[in-house]
């Protein structure tokens, strides 16, 4: 046994926090793209007289979400000491949906416009 080798390989981490956020974002990014291209297929659209299309609801969250992602990305591909912090990130970015939804609510208790 090689005790001292196995010390030397257990404080190396498999992978970076940065290529892990940049690998993250990406693929988020895809399944957004993914997402939205199917509302936009089936219908993210209000139906008269019967309320949102299928595709409504998974189309701004998608939307929600690839936005967030895209700002993770651009903030991970940035150098380490840039000068916008990751707390103020994570945070702006974990409490976008709840300043959409008055937003959306509104745009959906006044569509379609009479």
């Amino acid at each position: 046994m090689h005790s001292s080798d196995e010390s030397a390989d257990e404080g190396r981490p498999l992978f970076s926090n940065r290529a892990a956020d940049i690998v993250v974002a990406v693929l988020l990014l895809v399944v957004c793209a993914i997402v939205i291209q199917d509302s936009n297929r089936i219908g993210f659209h209000w139906i008269e007289g019967e309320g949102p299309a299928p595709g409504y609801f998974p189309f701004y969250i998608a939307l929600v979400l690839g936005v967030s992602s895209f700002i993770n990305l651009v903030s991970a591909i940035r150098a380490p000491g840039s000068s916008c912090p990751r707390r103020l990130l994570i945070s702006s970015t974990s409490m976008m949906p709840c300043w959409l939804l008055p937003a959306l609510d509104a745009l959906g208790s006044t569509w379609p416009p009479t």
